[in-house]
């Protein structure tokens, strides 16, 4: 991300905070609730994919979103690479000026990497090395992942990784940094929570509280001199209190969205959603935004929102970091 559009996602962000409508600048948006793979702490591969929005009603939201003041959208799923017009989708949001990134699990990346050399920015995850990784997500997803990681940077397309830190990696972070050094990307680190991602099971992949918080020790002492670690030391020290309550000013709903693949819009992306909630197809981004709850938890845990979350309320390194790694 360069200088200009640092500074125009900077002055959007201000605008909002201080607009008394709700104007967001980021977007999450799970395209489609389909996957191709059985990672073990999700569980969107049990359900009954819910029905899509077609082409047309995605680019008219994308669209309306942008008139709401919208600057940055993260398209996702699911696996958002099993839509065949996530090409199209994503080279019309970038038509309007939106920093536009997919976050893939990078396995139908490389195939269709012509569609996407225009794309802000490639979004995946590490677990470790290749057998954890593969443990975790499938046989042959690891390489998968590096070969998705190779194609974006012979596009130079910038690539940001996730680590989820949980029972089966504690000790893997130091590969993992050898990755993100080779390929120039820039890791967040954050726990895998008591309950699975699209689901409300108890997740088998959540850490021990001690030995998590150790690693997160080791994290901010790399972070001193390792610059592939994009949260930021506040947000580090955040995330070290996982799974205790932990208050956080949360930005949910004022600049940051999330839409499912039906075009609901919430705050948050770990709230359920609400009974009777509004779609932005039927009634329009403003109509929908005007309606959400006010959002407040004590268990944020995602750690590029938690930095968003603290440098938006004036935390100098959080802010800072978010300026460095975009």
């Amino acid at each position: 991300m360069n200088i200009g559009t640092k500074l125009r996602l900077g002055t959007a962000c201000m605008a909002a905070l201080l607009s008394r409508k709700r104007r967001p600048v980021f977007v999450g948006w799970a395209l489609t609730e389909r996957c191709n793979l059985r990672c073990r702490y999700c569980r969107v591969w049990e359900k009954k994919p819910a029905a899509e929005l077609d082409t047309g009603q995605v680019t008219g939201i994308i669209r309306d979103l942008h008139e709401q003041g919208v600057r940055l959208i993260k398209f996702s799923g699911g696996e958002p690479l099993l839509r065949k017009d996530l090409g199209d989708i994503v080279a019309f949001s970038r038509s309007l000026g939106i920093y536009t990134f997919i976050s893939t699990n990078g396995t139908l990346f490389p195939s269709r990497i012509g569609e996407f050399k225009h794309l802000a920015g490639l979004g995946t995850s590490l677990d470790g090395p290749e057998d954890v990784h593969d443990a975790i997500r499938g046989t042959g997803t690891y390489r998968a992942t590096l070969a998705a990681m190779e194609a974006a940077r012979q596009e130079r397309i910038p690539v940001k990784l996730t680590t989820v830190l949980s029972s089966a990696n504690l000790d893997c972070w130091d590969h993992v940094l050898e990755v993100a050094e080779r390929f120039e990307a820039q890791v967040t680190f954050q726990p895998a929570t008591e309950t699975v991602q699209f689901g409300t099971a108890p997740n088998p992949m959540t850490p021990e509280a001690g030995r998590y918080r150790q690693a997160i020790r080791t994290l901010l002492e790399r972070k001193r001199t390792n610059r592939f670690i994009s949260n930021s030391a506040a947000g580090l020290r955040h995330l070290y209190h996982w799974p205790d309550p932990r208050s956080i000013h949360c930005v949910g709903g004022k600049l940051l969205l999330r839409l499912d693949c039906r075009g609901h819009i919430q705050p948050c992306s770990r709230l359920p959603l609400r009974e009777g909630a509004p779609d932005a197809l039927t009634h329009g981004v403003r109509y929908c935004l005007d309606r959400l709850p006010v959002v407040g938890c004590q268990r944020c845990w995602c750690g590029s929102v938690v930095d968003l979350n603290l440098g938006a309320h004036f935390c100098l390194d959080a802010a800072i970091a978010m300026v460095r790694h975009g």
